[in-house]
């Protein structure tokens, strides 16, 4: 993708998007698209096959469905002017998509929401009934429902009375902000969360003040004094993600794990592993283990002089330290007294 900075212009903003947009799915086609594209066909050939030695169940499903298209249209081409479409079908308890307004109150958007749910019972009931072996089953199921949820008529702009609105009373302004935004993401490669600029680590993220103490190819240890006077002489050790930033029990004063702990009496130790590239790809699990988990208590153990340490963990970081813990308990290692898991499957 181009560095480029993004123009104001609407002009440059589209042809740029154009080129932009054609890269991303000549590359995307070339790597996971086409082996997405080519697992949806597999599983929907393996259902056709499978179809032909029952066509009466199916035929049953297509027919209910093309009844019920045609009670919609009805109720479409019928229905008084100024008033609210009748449904005839309802999004599922906790689907938030078509909860704007605009969704029942306009009989167009009303028709439109409808027509996608019935044709997405369609596609789910065909694929449901099935009867595949399991593995050709679960992979029928994801790929119908993925495509399910990519052709939700919220995901485009002309079928979408949120955009619609937005646009209309912005004068426009509101796609070409999604436009630049989507550009900035096509050249980073990813998608963004958030505005990245508005928050700079040390400033207004994870601010609480911490030192790093060790550091290894795979992951640094940073060291946060108590700011207590008396202070506890056991050291917590935080264990986080490898996929997550070290900051997310940091994030700021008012919501910091780090900072509550340390105002409670606390050492802490937190591992920041590295994002690994090209020279780290022949790093294991068990390098996550003995160079991550293990050395930190060592390191630990040593500057603290603590004969034990309490930990603390979440997500797969949670999953790395209880494989440690099985690793330390099998060398009559007792160094862990406590163990905290967040969120840990």
């Amino acid at each position: 993708m181009s560095n480029q900075t993004t123009s104001n212009n609407p002009l440059e903003i589209f042809q740029t998007f154009s080129k932009e947009s054609n890269q991303f799915w000549q590359s995307f086609m070339t790597n996971q698209g086409q082996e997405m594209v080519n697992g949806f066909m597999q599983a929907w050939n393996a259902w056709l096959q499978k179809s032909t030695e029952n066509p009466t169940q199916w035929l049953d499903i297509i027919t209910r469905y093309q009844q019920e298209q045609i009670n919609l249209w009805m109720k479409m081409i019928n229905n008084p002017v100024g008033q609210p479409l009748e449904s005839v079908i309802s999004p599922p308890t906790g689907d938030r998509r078509f909860s704007n307004k605009e969704w029942h109150e306009n009989p167009v958007f009303s028709y439109v929401k409808q027509s996608y749910l019935l044709a997405a019972n369609l596609l789910t009931e065909l694929a449901e009934n099935a009867d595949l072996d399991k593995q050709s089953q679960q992979k029928l199921n994801f790929y119908t429902q993925y495509f399910i949820n990519a052709m939700s008529p919220t995901n485009f702009a002309a079928t979408n009375p949120e955009v619609i609105n937005q646009a209309i009373e912005t004068k426009g302004q509101s796609l070409i902000d999604g436009l630049k935004n989507l550009l900035t993401d096509l050249e980073k490669g990813r998608i963004t969360m958030t505005d990245e600029s508005a928050f700079q680590v040390g400033k207004n993220l994870a601010i609480t003040p911490g030192a790093v103490i060790y550091e290894n190819e795979l992951m640094q240890l940073i060291q946060y004094q108590a700011t207590t006077e008396t202070v506890s002489d056991r050291p917590v050790i935080i264990v986080p993600p490898c996929i997550n930033k070290y900051y997310i029990l940091d994030l700021k004063p008012e919501n910091s794990f780090v900072k509550y702990a340390i105002e409670q009496g606390n050492t802490v130790f937190l591992i920041s592993w590295c994002n690994p590239e090209k020279d780290l790809s022949e790093i294991s699990w068990d390098d996550y283990i003995q160079a991550g988990v293990v050395k930190a208590i060592e390191i630990v153990k040593t500057i603290s002089n603590a004969k034990k340490v309490n930990t603390v963990s979440w997500c797969v970081g949670g999953t790395i330290l209880a494989t440690a813990l099985a690793v330390l308990a099998k060398q009559k290692d007792n160094s862990v007294a406590s163990a905290t898991f967040f969120t840990t499957y």
